[in-house]
């Protein structure tokens, strides 16, 4: 709805013939609004029936409109880029979302499979300890036994029978 004040200034011209006389973007502006307009005369300010025509044109729309303000095309537009702009985000939040997602689970898989190589070469280095100390020991024990052996080997000892 157009809301026109100074509405006195019109004198004698009513309302229609002004518009029917006006610029053709003030007629557009008028025919969007769905040709709803009212007039407020400035000259006397306590006149309040201007106000409850106006409340009364304002609860008419909306009654017609089905309880809302607006039901024009260029409304209806505007909330449907509204919601278009409003799921773009809301994608692209999603996409973001689910490329940190990736980007997180390749690093700790990543860290992951470190950590396996450093236990795996942990469990080689333990291995391969095993396994010198065991050849160490066996030496020793080889050692050993050729030693006993040496010590009492009989054929190197004579012995005294009484």
């Amino acid at each position: 709805m157009v809301l026109f004040t100074r509405g006195d200034d019109l004198r004698k011209m009513s309302i229609e013939d002004y518009i029917k006389d006006s610029e053709h973007s003030l007629q557009n502006m008028i025919n969007q609004c769905g040709n709803r307009y009212h007039v407020f005369n400035n000259t006397n300010p306590e006149d309040q029936t201007q106000v409850t025509a106006l409340l009364e044109k304002i609860d008419c729309m909306v009654a017609v409109n089905g309880g809302s303000c607006y039901t024009n095309e260029m409304f209806q537009n505007t909330e449907k880029a509204l919601q278009e702009e409003q799921q773009r985000i809301l994608n692209e939040k999603k996409e973001e979302i689910e490329r940190e997602k990736e980007e997180l689970r390749a690093k700790h898989e990543a860290e992951l499979e470190k950590l396996k190589k450093i236990v795996e070469k942990e469990r080689q280095n333990v291995e391969n300890e095993k396994k010198i100390q065991e050849e160490e020991f066996q030496k020793k024990e080889a050692q050993i036994k050729e030693t006993n052996e040496d010590y009492f080997n009989w054929d190197t000892y004579s012995f005294i029978f009484l």
